[in-house]
């Protein structure tokens, strides 16, 4: 299903308001252009699982691709319990645009890019956990959890793996304490770039 936003189309899997932080149209139908064809190569693939996304400003992913990507304040559940922690937070291509374009407005650092990694990468290096704070405080529209079973699925105390999350919240957490080095990650200016980081099924966890 396509859905027309202004002069461009945007596939019915994004977020309704995909787009708005570019007040050029012609900026604004590249951007919804690439996101289609990103979240088509996903679909696809198969690869929901293999790639992760992170949505940034411009000036910010080539900080995090140059210095590593440095923890913020994260959460982990254990035995059904909420424990502080620290790391990044990463998801699915249409979790990652929502967040690059707020951060494009309410932060400075330039026009909204997402950054792409390897789960297999991020799994060897972070251990890949379900994201509270989008449970907890989910963007309208983001999430699943709008679906009376799905919140009663999280509200229940269980453990939930990042799997769950990404299925149910569009959303993960890679939980470390420190600079995290993202050799195999990139920003995505072409759907084509996406090629060179397709997952090495040996290292899939």
């Amino acid at each position: 299903m396509i859905l027309a936003k202004e002069d461009h189309f945007m596939l019915a899997g994004l977020h309704d308001t995909t787009g708005h932080s570019f007040s050029n149209p012609r900026r604004r139908g590249e951007w919804i252009e690439l996101l289609n064809g990103i979240q088509t190569f996903i679909d696809e693939r198969g690869l929901q699982e293999e790639i992760l996304f992170h949505g940034t400003t411009i000036a910010k992913a080539r900080s995090i691709l140059k210095h590593g990507m440095r923890p913020t304040d994260a959460f982990e559940l254990y035995d059904g319990e909420e424990m502080s922690a620290a790391g990044s937070y990463w998801g699915s291509i249409r979790t990652a645009a929502w967040y690059a374009e707020d951060s494009s407005i309410h932060r400075k650092g330039g026009r909204a890019v997402i950054i792409a990694c390897p789960t297999s990468f991020l799994q060897i290096y972070s251990t890949l956990s379900a994201d509270v704070p989008s449970r907890d405080f989910p963007v309208p529209g983001l999430t699943m959890l709008e679906d009376p079973e799905t919140a009663a699925r999280w509200g229940d105390g269980v453990h939930r793996t990042w799997r769950e999350s990404l299925a149910d919240l569009g959303a993960v957490t890679a939980l470390h304490d420190y600079d995290l080095s993202l050799d195999l990650a990139l920003i995505v200016d072409e759907v084509e770039s996406l090629e060179r980081i397709l997952p090495d099924k040996r290292f899939s966890a």
